[in-house]
């Protein structure tokens, strides 16, 4: 430690010593053997690190400590011992070390940045209301009853209020109003503000008794604005309070603080005066079009001259009112005791009105002969016949606005906003001209368009060409909703007029009739049934029939079917065949052939081998087919043969294609002789039935016993007929020899 070596340590606690300040004594001894003394001081007081004092007004201030216990046994108390410089420590709470009345009181505050942890209040009441330089002393005490020092001086602001502006605003003939702006001039606020007034008439008779403290006279605080400057005081001077005298007032201010100080009177004065309103009443006076005002103090004399009048109109006097006098042969006006008041009279001008006109297409009446200024005049035009749809006449006028509404076929003019002598003249009305709409419908023909207006009573003209299969019915119907139809033909053109057109017409034409031609029908009949065409047919069109056809000849081609016009189509379904004529142009005659009856393919086949007897049969319907020749046995089995019995359907009136079979029945087989070596053959079919017969033995030949010389031969029969050896008991036998 501090760079030397240690090797033993030991804590003493202060609290084993009584919480004690001051020096301490240490003795070291080793092994019995004292070796040192160490002495060390300890401070247990606590300190008073910082203080500030917060002023609160007149009413005192406030002192603010932060106080530390040096990390021993805490703060118990601190005291404030206070006094200021009059009379000494005259006004020092007494046993103040002691005192609770001196005791501050513990908490947090925050005070410019600096933090605080106890308060005391100092109250001037508690110093006689003393100002000047103030002392405080800070004592804080710790549990054992020691105790650290600090101070704070403070001289309290006492700065006395002030009137900084002030400005008078008249109530009519009852009073006036004072505003004046009270500063504190950094002291303890206004605590209120007195108005003392009086006139110079008869000194101050009329001024208020105790001014200083009477609250008849105080103002009233608030805020107001008045040309731009602010006020924070007013006071309402009243001439009843002042005997009713309207000569010159003063008036002084002055404004109290807290304290009930204040850096003395504010002076002011005010004379009365009252307003003339000069109304030029629509006209100018003065080079204005508003009221003007004049101020002057009572018995003042204002020259007024004449106003300029509003157009149209001529001055003819004022009208007075309120006080004051008015002389109108000298044309001046004496302020009275109040507000008076001037306005202009005038009298409407009147103008001269001529009318003159043209009277083409029309009648008409006259409008008045004379107009006030701005006024209108007004007169009808009743449009002649054949005029009544055109434009409305010319009417101008050297003076005002012309304007027109239109009632059926009158109009009525209206000259307005005349300033001045007019003359009014009207031209001639226009003949009517009107709207011609047009539409075709354009079936069978092509057409010229009309002209698309036309005068009244005159007439539109166009032309329709019939087409190709129009040209032989009637012409188009054309209509007008208003006019004659007439019309002429050449050739194939027909020209249209529409005639003594008296309004709006609407011009229709309807469609061309097309031609109509005769149809003539024939049918041979054979073969089928029939229906018939229309008799007759539009240009272009078409006629159907159908053909049924009979039985036996569905299946042969259509009839033929001809039209000396048109052409010829056919669809069929079923036996039934559609026939249809189209683009027919003309006259036609139509002619139905005869029908073709069927013919059948008829085959005949082997039903025993699936062959077919001889080649196809074409065969008329309902005729029989010729029977070709069948075999008449086949081979079937051992047992028997096949015979042919017939055939499986008719064929002798054959009604489509058929397929005829052969017919065969079962029959034993008969006839031919069977042997040892073959079977018996039928007579009829040739196959072989049966069994063998018996061999044909014939006499016994001896056997021939064997000899050196010969072989010998068994006895045995042998068959004539295929020649083979039997036995005796008619086993065949193999070898004879022995």
């Amino acid at each position: 430690m501090n760079g030397v070596f240690y090797n033993y340590a030991v804590w003493f606690p202060i609290s084993d010593h009584n919480n004690e300040g001051g020096t301490y004594i240490t003795h070291v001894y080793v092994n019995g053997v004292g070796v040192a003394d160490i002495t060390y001081g300890v401070n247990t007081s606590p300190t008073v690190v910082r203080a500030t004092t917060v002023q609160n007004g007149t009413a005192g201030y406030y002192v603010y400590a932060f106080v530390s216990d040096n990390g021993t046994s805490g703060i118990s108390r601190v005291q404030f011992p206070t006094w200021t410089d009059y009379n000494g420590q005259d006004d020092i709470q007494s046993e103040w070390w002691s005192n609770s009345a001196a005791s501050g009181t513990f908490g947090s505050w925050t005070i410019d940045g600096q933090y605080y942890n106890c308060q005391y209040y100092v109250s001037f009441a508690a110093h006689n209301g003393e100002t000047g330089h103030y002392s405080t002393h800070i004592y804080a005490y710790n549990a054992l009853g020691n105790q650290g020092t600090g101070g704070v001086d403070i001289t309290p602001n006492f700065n006395t209020p002030y009137i900084s502006r002030a400005t008078i605003v008249q109530n009519g003939t009852g009073g006036f109003w004072v505003y004046a702006q009270a500063e504190t001039n950094g002291g303890y606020g206004i605590a209120r503000v007195q108005f003392p007034t009086w006139t110079d008439y008869n000194g101050q008779d009329d001024l208020a008794g105790d001014w200083v403290n009477n609250s008849s006279i105080t103002g009233t605080a608030g805020n107001w604005t008045i040309d731009g400057n602010t006020y924070n005081y007013c006071f309402y001077v009243d001439v009843a309070a002042h005997n009713n005298e309207y000569g010159s007032y003063t008036i002084h201010i002055y404004p109290y603080n807290k304290a009930g100080l204040t850096a003395g009177g504010f002076a002011t004065g005010y004379s009365f005066s009252f307003n003339l309103s000069v109304n030029p009443n629509g006209g100018a006076w003065g080079g204005n079009s508003a009221a003007q005002t004049l101020s002057g103090g009572i018995g003042a004399v204002k020259d007024i001259a004449d106003p300029t009048p509003p157009t149209g109109y001529h001055f003819t006097g004022w009208t007075k009112g309120g006080a004051g006098t008015w002389n109108a042969s000298s044309k001046q006006f004496t302020i009275g005791v109040g507000d008076g008041s001037l306005t202009a009279n005038y009298a409407i001008n009147n103008y001269a009105v001529s009318f003159n006109k043209n009277g083409t297409g029309y009648t008409n009446t006259t409008p008045a002969s004379n107009v006030d200024h701005g006024g209108s005049v007004s007169f009808t035009v009743t449009l002649s016949d054949g005029y009544t749809n055109s434009a409305n006449p010319s009417v101008t006028a050297t003076n005002g606005s012309v304007s027109a509404t239109k009632s059926g076929n009158t109009i009525t003019y209206t000259v307005s906003n005349i300033t001045g002598a007019t003359t009014i003249s009207v031209g001639a009305a226009t003949l009517n001209t009107y709207a011609v709409s047009f539409s075709a419908d354009g079936t069978g023909y092509t057409n010229t368009t009309p002209a698309s207006t036309v005068n009244h009573g005159g007439s539109v003209s166009f032309d329709v060409t019939l087409s190709e299969g129009y040209t032989n019915s009637a012409e188009p119907s054309v209509t007008a909703t208003n006019g004659t139809v007439s019309a002429t033909k050449n050739g194939n053109t027909i020209t249209y007029t529409v005639s003594n057109i008296t309004g709006a017409t609407a011009i229709s034409v309807g469609a061309a009739t097309i031609n109509t031609y005769g149809v003539t029908f024939s049918a041979d009949g054979t073969g089928y049934t029939s229906t018939s065409p229309a008799a007759t047919v539009n240009h272009g069109g078409s006629v159907s029939f159908t053909v049924t056809l009979s039985d036996g000849y569905t299946n042969s081609g259509n009839p033929s079917v001809t039209a000396t016009n048109g052409t010829v189509s056919a669809s069929k379904e079923g036996n039934t065949i559609t026939y249809t004529v189209s683009n027919i142009t003309g006259a036609t005659a139509i002619s139905v052939g005869a029908a073709t009856l069927n013919t059948y393919t008829v085959k005949f086949i082997n039903s025993l081998t699936g062959e077919q007897i001889g080649s196809d049969q074409t065969v008329a319907h309902g005729s029989a087919a010729t029977a070709p020749e069948a075999p008449q046995y086949a081979q079937n089995d051992a047992a028997g043969h096949w015979k042919f019995t017939g055939w499986d359907k008719a064929f002798n009136s054959v009604t489509g294609d058929l397929t005829v079979n052969t017919v065969y029945t079962t029959e034993a087989h008969s006839g031919g002789t069977a042997t040892c070596k073959e079977y018996a053959k039928c007579d009829l079919c040739g196959a072989e039935y049966g069994d063998y017969a018996d061999h044909e033995y014939g006499e016994w030949i001896q056997q021939v016993n064997k000899t050196c010389l010969e072989d010998g031969t068994l006895g045995h029969y042998t068959c004539s007929v295929c020649g083979k050896y039997f036995d005796a008991e008619h086993n065949e036998l193999v070898s004879l020899t022995i």
